[in-house]
């Protein structure tokens, strides 16, 4: 395999890599509530084996992010709009932001 030939670091980050490069090609006006999601769920996954020890504001990050991902795919099924303001918050969790929000968990 080609990805074999790539360095370890590389390879053990591929993800949050190309999260932030997806990311910043793909969201430049404003992040889908598909991505919001995704975005929410992986940070959700990637920080749980920290829950116990995460500074409290990063919890409600996290969690408000576990919210927002929850109503988008609720709208997004049920096949309604959301106000201006949750697609601006939904910035936070971009995959920009998620991506190098899910670097840093690799250096804990």
């Amino acid at each position: 395999m080609i990805l074999e030939l790539a360095p370890q670091w590389l390879i053990a980050n591929i993800g949050a890599v190309s999260l932030i490069l997806l990311g910043h090609l793909a969201e430049r006006r404003f992040v889908s509530r598909t991505s919001i999601f995704a975005n929410g769920i992986a940070l959700n996954i990637n920080y749980l084996p920290f829950s116990k020890i995460l500074p409290f504001y990063l919890g409600l990050y996290l969690d408000a992010g576990l919210l927002m991902a929850l109503l988008s795919i609720i709208s997004y099924a049920r096949r309604t709009s959301m106000p201006e303001w949750f697609y601006q918050l939904g910035l936070l969790y971009s995959s920009v932001a998620v991506g190098c929000l899910i670097l840093v968990v690799r250096f804990f």
